[in-house]
């Protein structure tokens, strides 16, 4: 018996079921992000969104073709219709462990393509049964077409709301799961069968409570990609938390440090062993540098201002190197400011104590220029290590990559954020593009002699994060002498504030804006991110592969 009246007036179990439909498909699209972020990379897990329009638009073409069908719009098709969405949902969680996608190995190019057309076929499906069961429901009522609307949205801003509420508790692959108990749930307000009712419910009750229960052992889908190693080295993984950003592995494949995985391996950072002996780590650097730090460029900003006790801000703590060097040269106060605040966390409680637990350190979760916005006092230095997210749900970031931090804006709001002698260190790829944007937000808060104020330096094409340390005052003598002493010995000096004209980099770079001529030569995007086009990873001018022999390509392209 169907619960539409036959004058179609809608009750109040129709608007929830709506509501339920809407939210489980962008509870699934939510999820699925997270689980390819992992899978594969931020940019190939956008097509999840695609995938939904193009399921939905399916939907909405076969609804129009058998419009006029009556059995379309009965009660038993949406009863058979939510189960089989119900069905999927959890069933992709076996469809994506049977059907692997690797984009860096793969037998040809027609094979990965044609394995990449079954596995989004397969993910397009619960898309298309979603789709289908509210087109329905769109045509048997359009004359309340903005009521439906209205319950549609609500169940669909519930369905995000609760995705980073929940899947720290259940993972990624969970969430497929309780995309399936919500469905069931659907059948309860949908069906008149009191027998069909109370299997539903009972089915949605003890699927949610099997997932929940399981707490930390979250469910795992196989690896498609062996990022960084990552898959390689399961057998060493320690634990595994999914924080609302990005989800993290620690693995101790050494014991030196700890692996600190971000999304499978998509960005790193380390966990070092450390006794919190300051005095004997200052006395063993520079020299043991590697034993603490990546390298000395990690600390270089802190080197150089020993004994003035800065106030620090670290955009972007992690493992903690960054926040270990600033103690360690004698900060008096240290920030330290990390999105995935589950790293700060693990380091809290165990793995890195030492700096997060000094008396002189607050590490908190945070976005970096939010943080930086709020706190209105200034900075002696402001580091930040090759800082962005790769989480597509942090950034939004779809098909395109955002970084909020590389554009003319987050440069003005660092400079506006530094003592008089301040100083900001960064580690960043693609140096040129770093240094323009630099020089185009210093122009545009009516400051000169950009040139005065650049120290860089870089360790050749086979190393992708060169130092940039620019002072709010021009560079002296004894200073770059001293940066020099630390970094000269492994690190070529790409540009002296005490030697302009010697810089690798052509003299425009520092006025912020390039010639025509210059443009041309250069064989990748130049293009000055502000945070209107906050596209500073758009290097791609051309398909012909950029060759080191051409002007400023170096290994970070």
């Amino acid at each position: 018996m169907s619960v539409f009246p036959g004058n179609n007036r809608m009750s109040y179990r129709t608007l929830g079921y709506i509501s339920i439909v809407a939210l489980s498909t962008l509870f699934y699209e939510l999820s699925l992000i997270r689980i390819l972020d992992i899978l594969w990379y931020p940019h190939f897990a956008y097509m999840v969104i695609t995938l939904a329009l193009l399921g939905f638009g399916i939907s909405g073409v076969v609804t129009s073709v058998l419009s006029e069908q009556k059995k379309l719009f009965s009660n038993t098709t949406l009863v058979f219709l939510t189960l089989a969405l119900a069905i999927s949902y959890g069933g992709m969680f076996f469809f994506l462990n049977r059907f692997h996608v690797d984009f860096d190995t793969f037998k040809s190019v027609s094979y990965l393509g044609a394995k990449v057309l079954l596995v989004f076929s397969g993910l397009v499906f619960p898309f298309f049964l979603g789709g289908l069961i509210l087109s329905i429901l769109f045509t048997k009522h359009a004359d309340m077409f903005g009521k439906l609307y209205f319950w549609d949205l609500v169940g669909a801003s519930i369905g995000c709301l609760l995705v980073p509420l929940l899947i720290p508790s259940v993972g990624g692959p969970g969430m497929l799961f309780v995309a399936s108990a919500i469905s069931l749930l659907g059948i309860c307000l949908i069906s008149r069968s009191k027998v069909l009712v109370v299997v539903s419910l009972l089915c949605s009750i003890g699927l949610s409570g099997f997932i929940f229960s399981r707490g930390d052992d979250y469910l795992e889908i196989a690896y498609h990609m062996d990022k960084r190693g990552f898959r390689s080295l399961q057998d060493q993984r320690i634990l595994t938390r999914w924080d609302t950003i990005s989800r993290i592995d620690l693995i101790q494949y050494m014991d030196e440090f700890v692996w600190i995985a971000y999304d499978g391996g998509t960005q790193t950072s380390y966990f070092y062993t450390f006794d919190g002996d300051y005095e004997k780590l200052r006395e063993s650097l520079p020299e043991n540098a590697k034993e603490q730090f990546w390298d000395r460029f990690v600390f270089a900003s802190h080197w150089l201002k020993e004994g003035t006790a800065p106030r620090v801000l670290i955009i972007g703590a992690a493992g903690g190197q960054e926040t270990k060097g600033a103690v360690t040269f004698g900060a008096s106060e240290v920030d330290a400011v990390e999105m995935v605040g589950s790293v700060i966390e693990l380091g809290k409680e165990k793995y890195a104590i030492e700096p997060y637990g000094n008396n002189k350190v607050n590490a908190v979760r945070g976005e970096g220029r939010s943080f930086l916005r709020a706190d209105k006092g200034k900075y002696d230095i402001i580091q930040m290590m090759s800082n962005h997210t790769t989480s597509s749900i942090a950034s939004g970031s779809g098909a395109v990559s955002p970084n909020y931090l590389q554009t003319t804006n987050a440069y003005k709001e660092y400079y506006s954020h530094l003592s008089e002698d301040g100083l900001l260190h960064i580690n960043h790829h693609v140096y040129p593009k770093m240094v323009l944007t630099a020089a185009r937000a210093w122009k545009e808060i009516g400051r000169e002699n950009f040139e005065k104020h650049v120290l860089l330096y870089y360790a050749g094409q086979w190393y992708n994060l060169p130092t940039l340390l620019i002072k709010m005052k021009p560079w002296t003598q004894a200073e770059v002498d001293k940066v020099h002493a630390l970094l000269g010995d492994g690190f070529k000096r790409y540009h002296n504030p005490m030697d302009p004209e010697g810089s690798t980099l052509h003299k425009d770079f520092f006025t912020g804006t390039l010639s025509d001529e210059l443009i041309a030569k250069i064989p990748f995007r130049i293009d000055v991110p502000t945070d209107d086009k906050p596209f500073f990873n758009h290097l791609r001018k051309r398909l012909k592969p950029v060759s080191y022999k051409e002007p400023y390509v170096e290994k970070s392209l």
